[in-house]
């Protein structure tokens, strides 16, 4: 019987990780701001359009202009349920650690992260899914 229990909990435990990792899948605008917006829409100001894959890469629609041609930001993407971790695949440039978001869902179409800039600015990434 605990062989039973212990086999649903893992089983839960890996059905409850691949949904959160599902859930984060698809195009979000991502935009930040010094002051806590729980609705905010990434449509003023400046912001950046991630598409987040189901094989764990990711595009971005910055532009990078590499030895002569026009290349867009890639890399690789994990969730754990609470933190994403975003991994710039600058191999050719210089080689720019990961970014880690410890993120806090607002609804099924925003989240964010706050964190510091510098040494006491704190600063807000919000990820604001389009499709």
């Amino acid at each position: 019987m605990k062989h039973v229990i212990l086999f649903i909990l893992i089983l839960f435990g890996i059905t409850a990780f691949s949904q959160s990792q599902q859930h984060i899948i698809g195009k979000w605008k991502v935009c930040t701001n010094a002051v806590f917006n729980p609705h905010e829409t990434c449509e003023t100001g400046s912001y950046v359009t991630y598409h987040f894959y189901e094989d764990g890469t990711f595009t971005d629609d910055r532009k990078l202009i590499l030895n002569g041609k026009q290349q867009h930001y890639a890399g690789t993407w994990k969730y754990d349920g609470q933190t994403l971790i975003i991994d710039v695949d600058d191999k050719k440039n210089m080689k720019a650690p990961p970014v880690s978001y410890t993120i806090q869902w607002q609804d099924d179409n925003l989240f964010y992260s706050k964190d510091l800039e510098g040494k006491s600015q704190v600063i807000y990434t919000y990820f604001k899914r389009v499709q």
